[in-house]
């Protein structure tokens, strides 16, 4: 079954264009191995960032922007695809290729996992020397909720198995969250099986409750 949430616009055409850090990377592209919709719109953002890199100065980008940019190519007619620089969608394992060249083997399971919180483990992907960002694989147990929260910055969260349900729909394998400052959820694992996500942020989390806030420089997150 194909992914059901998708990355968005905004961020897709800021990755084409290499404007997209490390931990972040990382997310996006895992998604695009598993996902046909956002790597056919890869296609389509590439082009269009090598179009204004050739003929355009460097410009905020944003949706409006993006509407008009749209608009424009629209009228000129068809343009040739971009070579393709990003993952194809080869994937021989539950493990996609980009996330795979960072563990040390393909059995998300057996990772050298850390507690963090009864029901929540970790596996930190966060490079060695200090980051301003973090990335991180998740293993939530089933029927462990995860503390309301927001953001203090921006975050990705790429579902890699089982599923968990928040404010905004269900997410299962493949399905990419976008959150920020302007999103509060409390994701819940609702299968029968542990929820395996990768997740990158570049701020703390804002949890609602007391305990939360004291555990978190526990969580690390």
């Amino acid at each position: 079954m194909e992914p059901r949430h998708h990355i968005s616009e905004e961020v897709l055409f800021s990755y084409a264009a290499g404007h997209t850090s490390h931990a972040f990377e990382v997310v996006l592209a895992s998604h695009l191995t598993l996902c046909p919709v956002c790597r056919e719109r890869m296609a389509q953002h590439e082009a269009i960032a090598g179009q204004l890199m050739e003929h355009e100065q460097p410009v905020a980008v944003n949706e409006d922007s993006l509407d008009c940019i749209f608009a424009q190519i629209a009228e000129a007619g068809p343009i040739a695809k971009a070579p393709k620089s990003r993952p194809s969608g080869r994937e021989l394992s539950d493990v996609p290729g980009p996330l795979a060249q960072l563990l040390p083997h393909s059995d998300l399971k057996s990772l050298p996992w850390q507690s963090m919180v009864p029901g929540v483990k970790q596996f930190d992907l966060t490079p060695e020397g200090g980051s301003d960002q973090t990335l991180k694989l998740l293993k939530i147990a089933p029927g462990t909720t995860i503390p309301q929260h927001t953001h203090n910055g921006s975050e990705l969260t790429l579902i890699l198995h089982g599923s968990y349900t928040d404010e905004m729909g269900r997410f299962k394998r493949g399905d990419i969250a976008t959150l920020d400052s302007e999103v509060s959820h409390q994701p819940i694992a609702d299968s029968d099986e542990d929820c395996i996500c990768l997740i990158a942020v570049d701020g703390n989390l804002k949890f609602k409750g007391l305990l939360p806030r004291l555990l978190q420089p526990i969580i690390g997150l």
